[in-house]
């Protein structure tokens, strides 16, 4: 994200804006709304008083990131010169030059639009104390100050570099190229925003002007890391405007890689925030000719990273902004598609790497990568659905060392495949039956990972030995987790077998499937009747397939009512089965290119955080929304439990929906509570690249934080910058819903108590409001690795289920241990993680040794 404003036009904006007049009639309205608040304070460059710098006080924009933000005061202000003379820059804002230099007062001139309206105060141009007339136009200097209705007369701001460092790093995604700040009206996104000027009171006072050491909470600031950023800004500040040698050399040193420069402080600082292992030296020795603010660093750091915490590491366990990577990947075939690239340690790393996407072989960037030694892999995805594909040109580099804070990569070269040739079939798990269709759940041909299949044909016949042909429908291969496909034009009450076989460059008709039938068509007839709406934004140009299906038994097709031309409000009836311990889910697919798989252009709720229900009887109001965000952004909190000790980790999910995601950047984050994640971008590499370290499939994109000791918030707000297939970005918040504290208790056996080397492990479930919905997994580990995971099928154990008998997974009899027995004095750990709708979950381990 470039930071620039062309030609001083922010200075133009913002002494445009704040000399807005309005006639005497105005004048009175506000007054009578608002009594003459007399916020005041003060703009300082390093610790000299700035005069006639132009004050404006903001309402943030609300209709989307940076957008136009709303100046509250009509009047002129700006601040004192000190000489009591009432010359051309005397105003009411500075009681006519009797005010301190540098000083100002907000008379009471604006309204607030709500008293929980954000508002932030700038200081533009101004003389730093140079002779008379200087004004320096690059100078922009910047103070978030909260809620409008918390002003008061006793209000005083202290606007200075270090409160503009402070801005910079807690709201940096924020800010426009013109300056102004602002967030889409959404709920997650405003609650991002808040989240970030609460931040800002964490790092910095701004009564004061000065760096906290610590959070009100007793976490760590980096104040010295502030005070020197501070420093690099003061030259700037301090002199005669954007073509002196000091502002060419911030905006120089501050321009971003392939970016422009910024023509502002305020621009370059929030490059600087976005960019934080950019030209550190030089921007580091810009600190030491005027280091006004102490105490400040003696010599350079490895980046400028500001973050309010210091325990947050990657999977891999790192902390940081880490390096930025460049490389070039060539390929001379004739295929083309875009490629996906992956930085993949060679040590190796759960749940999610660094990695990025470029439309055709060339250079590439990706931010972000934590010192280590990696490889970089890559494939050319010729398909076009984001998915990696045995027909896919791909590649591996050489090893290479991630040490220095900008590293070159070893060229990359793709090469063609060998033609892909089918030698096993895909499984067909199930096949369920709807009004005039059938929609089967299946495992794709895959090798390693990847899939050898370009394309799947399902075939249905009145023989289990398929005398005949009924019928059959080609599928895309698309490598999706969601492993459905969908058949409609189906006659009710037909008896049908099902069977599959998928074809590639090599193989036209693969080995067939397991026969899987008979199957009745028609709509479901067991169970009760659930019935509602489902609501949709935008116009259906496929078939609705809405209904349940059961979160703990994936290996059960949903119960499905087919609609061929939906609309908003779409009335549904199904019947499902009835049970006291199954826990359903909608699912609602308008299949908007009837292609029958769930692929990008969909309208889904598949991955999509829904409340369960359980079904007894006849169950109205069931209505169903389906997300309209061209992606599913999500973070889901982790609370573990080991003894006494607390930790904590967060893990982000980004599947596509009515959009291909093909790029993530992680945004800084800003939480006042410290669970944050980086200070600069991190590229997020999809999960299709090989090796494939995501925990759910092999599309999407996924990454895992450990926070240690700090403890997330609801609320807590992360933000993503996404580029999809077709070339747009947005930027879109993800919210933590919840963090669990309602752990399983009472695990046994435990180290002592037992000398079974093939225990039934037993647990008492937590009691709380919400936990009748809650799902329960078992994990038994030795020596590091895992040796069985309960359930073998599905997304959970049911609640009320508080024993795993040795051997016996209750979902899948043929998911047994690993190792026959335990063995006797050897120190195993075994836990119980319980799990929300929304993915969030609470684990308690404990050791046995038998």
């Amino acid at each position: 994200m470039v930071r620039t404003v062309a030609g001083g036009s922010l200075l133009i904006a913002l002494t445009a804006l704040s000399g807005c007049g309005v006639g005497s009639s105005s004048q009175n309205a506000i007054k009578a709304i608002t009594p003459a608040v007399k916020a005041s304070g003060s703009v300082h460059g390093g610790q000299q008083p700035v005069t006639g710098a132009v004050m404006q006080l903001w309402a943030v924009g609300t209709t989307g990131m940076g957008s136009a933000a709303t100046p509250l005061i009509g009047a002129t202000v700006t601040t004192s010169d000190g000489t009591g003379v009432a010359n051309s820059n005397a105003n009411a804002g500075n009681a006519n030059n009797t005010l301190a230099a540098g000083n100002f007062t907000i008379t009471g001139d604006y309204t607030c639009p709500t008293a929980s309206t954000l508002v932030y105060l700038t200081a533009t141009g101004g003389n730093p104390g140079l002779t008379a007339g200087t004004n320096n136009s690059a100078l922009v200097l910047l103070a978030p100050l909260g809620q409008c209705g918390a002003l008061s007369s006793s209000t005083f701001v202290s606007i200075n570099e270090v409160t503009t460092v402070g801005a910079a790093f807690a709201l940096a995604p924020f800010i426009a190229n013109s300056g102004s700040i602002g967030a889409a009206s959404d709920s997650a996104s405003q609650q991002a925003l808040a989240n970030g000027f609460a931040s800002v009171n964490n790092l910095v006072n701004t009564s004061s002007g000065a760096a906290l050491t610590l959070t009100t909470g007793g976490l760590f600031v980096p104040q010295v890391k502030i005070d020197t950023l501070a420093n690099v800004l003061v030259p700037c500040v301090n002199s005669t405007g954007p073509t002196s040698a000091n502002c060419v050399a911030l905006f120089t040193d501050a321009t971003p890689s392939g970016g422009s420069a910024p023509t502002t402080i305020l621009g370059a600082i929030v490059d600087i925030a976005l960019n934080p292992t950019n030209n550190v030296t030089a921007l580091f020795n810009l600190s030491q000719a005027n280091a006004a603010f102490q105490p400040s660093s003696t010599s350079a750091p490895a980046g400028w990273n500001v973050i309010i915490g210091s325990s947050t590491t990657t999977a891999c366990g790192y902390a940081g902004g880490g390096n930025n990577l460049s490389g070039t990947i060539s390929y001379s075939g004739s295929k083309t598609g875009r490629i996906y690239i992956a930085v993949n340690n060679i040590n190796g790393c759960d749940v999610g790497t660094q990695g990025t996407s470029i439309s055709a072989a060339g250079t590439y960037t990706i931010h972000g990568v934590p010192p280590g030694t990696y490889t970089v892999q890559a494939f050319m995805d010729t398909l076009g659905y984001g998915a990696g594909n045995a027909a896919n040109p791909s590649g591996t580099s050489s090893s290479f060392s991630a040490s220095a804070v900008n590293v070159t990569a070893p060229t990359l070269t793709l090469t063609d495949p060998a033609t892909p040739t089918i030698t096993s079939s895909p499984n067909l798990n199930e096949v369920g039956a709807f009004n005039t269709g059938a929609i089967a759940l299946f495992d794709g041909v895959k090798n390693n990972g990847v899939e050898q299949a370009t394309s799947y044909t399902l075939q249905w016949s009145t023989t289990s030995a398929f005398t005949t042909v009924a019928g059959s429908q080609i599928f895309p291969a698309i490598g999706t987790n969601t492993n459905v496909w969908v058949v409609k034009g189906l006659t009710n009450s037909s008896v049908y077998y099902f069977r599959a076989y998928g074809t590639s460059a090599g193989t036209a008709v693969g080995p067939y499937s397991s026969v899987f039938g008979p199957v009745t068509i028609g709509a479901p007839s067991a169970g009760s009747t659930v019935s509602g709406t489902v609501s949709f934004t935008g116009a259906a140009t496929g078939p609705l397939y809405v209904g349940f299906y059961n979160q703990n038994n994936s290996a059960v097709p949903p119960y499905l009512q087919y609609i061929a031309n939906p609309v908003s409000l779409q009335a549904y009836s199904v019947n499902v089965p009835n049970s006291a311990t199954a826990v359903y889910l909608p699912v609602g697919i308008i299949d908007q290119n009837n292609d029958g798989v769930v692929d990008a252009g969909d309208i889904v709720n598949i991955n999509y955080q829904s409340s369960p229900i359980s079904v007894t009887g006849p169950t109205a109001n069931q209505n169903i929304t389906l997300p309209t965000g061209n992606s599913l952004a999500s973070v889901s909190t982790k609370h573990f439990l080991s003894g006494s000790t607390h930790t904590y980790a967060i893990y982000f999910s980004i599947p596509g929906a009515n959009k291909l995601p093909v790029a993530i950047s992680l945004l800084p984050s800003s939480n006042a509570d410290g669970a944050n994640i980086t200070s600069g971008p991190m590229d997020i590499a999809s999960c299709a690249v090989p090796p494939n370290t995501c925990r759910d499939g092999n599309t999407g994109f996924q990454m895992y934080f450990s926070l240690g000791s700090n403890a997330p918030t609801t609320g807590d707000t992360y933000l993503l910058k996404i580029t999809y297939s077709d070339a747009t970005t947005e930027t879109v918040a993800a919210t933590v819903t919840n963090v669990l504290s309602t752990f399983a208790t009472s695990l046994a056996p435990t180290t002592g108590t037992s000398v079974s080397t093939t225990p039934t492990f037993t647990w008492t479930d937590p009691v709380c409001g919400a936990c009748s919905n809650y799902t329960y997994t078992f994990e038994l580990d030795g020596a590091g690795n895992q040796i069985w995971y309960v359930p073998g099928n599905g997304n959970g154990l049911a609640p009320g289920t508080t024993s795993v008998a040795w051997g016996v997974d209750p979902s899948n009899a043929s998911n047994t241990p690993s190792v026959g027995s335990l063995t006797l004095g050897t120190t195993y750990s075994w836990s119980v993680t319980v799990q929300d709708g929304d993915f969030n979950s609470a684990t308690t381990t404990v050791s046995y040794q038998p």
